[in-house]
Parts: structure tokens; sequence; C-alpha cells
């Protein structure tokens, strides 16, 4: 092989760790966490909306035009999964949680990861940060007439 071709190559992956490394630097100063939750007690219910509010700050101060990503493991859905934050480092997610249904789908836990995705400038490295939420069984929870054979078979 070439000289030439293997101090390229040499100089591009010394480069590229070169980014990598100044990214994870730089996203170990982001801190996300959680504000405010409305209301404060989680449902099983779609049309009882969760408001998730979070203050985003780097090196402890807060951070203005970060775009803010969200993702639900598990049951349910955000409104948007993307939102920026405001002049006090402050973004907000609407989060619908999933229909209760014994038997299939009843109360447990969601995890919704949020990351900052503008702090990378050569590589996405962000450091997420994970909200759980309880989801209980609605006060008037509708019954289903349907069970896993229905579903399945038996």
């Amino acid at each position: 092989m070439n000289k030439k071709v293997i101090i390229g190559l040499l100089v591009f992956v010394c480069a590229l760790g070169a980014a990598t490394l100044f990214d994870y630097v730089r996203s170990l100063g982001i801190d996300i966490e959680l504000s405010a939750q409305e209301p404060a007690v989680v449902h099983a219910d779609p049309n009882v909306p969760v408001r998730l509010t979070l203050r985003v700050t780097k090196d402890g101060r807060p951070v203005s035009g970060h775009d803010i990503t969200g993702l639900v493991v598990g049951a349910g859905n955000l409104r948007a999964d993307k939102a920026t934050t405001d002049a006090d480092g402050q973004v907000s997610f609407e989060y619908f949680p999933y229909s209760y249904l014994k038997g299939i789908q009843e109360e447990g836990r969601v995890r919704i990861r949020f990351k900052d995705v503008s702090d990378s400038i050569f590589v996405a490295i962000q450091q997420p940060k994970d909200v759980e939420l309880n989801v209980l069984k609605p006060e008037q929870a509708t019954e289903s007439k349907h069970n896993m054979n229905d579903i399945f078979g038996e």
C-alpha cells in the first residue's frame, strides 16, 4: 500500500477520534431534569395527556435554543418528538398514555428518553435522561370484552 494512503488513513482516524472525544466531553456538561409534571398522577387514558416540563442546563446555566428529543420506550405517544428550549432552559412535552385494557395493557411503568441533540458538533453524542412514569388504572376504566385468546387464539 502506498505510504501516502496509509498516512492519510491515519490522519483521518486521528481526526475522527479527536472529534468524537471533543463531542463526548461537551456532552458531559449538559443536564436534563424533570421540573414539573401535570397531572402528578398518570392514568392509562389517552384522553388525559400529561405535560412534562424539563429544565436543560449546561454547566449549571440554562441553555436557550437547544433542540431536545423525546422517545417513549413502551406504550403511549408524545404529541411531538422534538421541542426547543426557551430563554430559561425550559421545554415541555405532552405525553398521551395508552388505553387501559384489562388482561392486555394494564398498569405499568413507561420510560421516556430525552436527549439534547443540539450539543454535538462533529459526532452525535448525547447524554440521555430517562423519565419514568407510573401509569395507573383509570378511575373509570372501560372493561374490554376481549381477551388474549380473542387476539391470538387458544
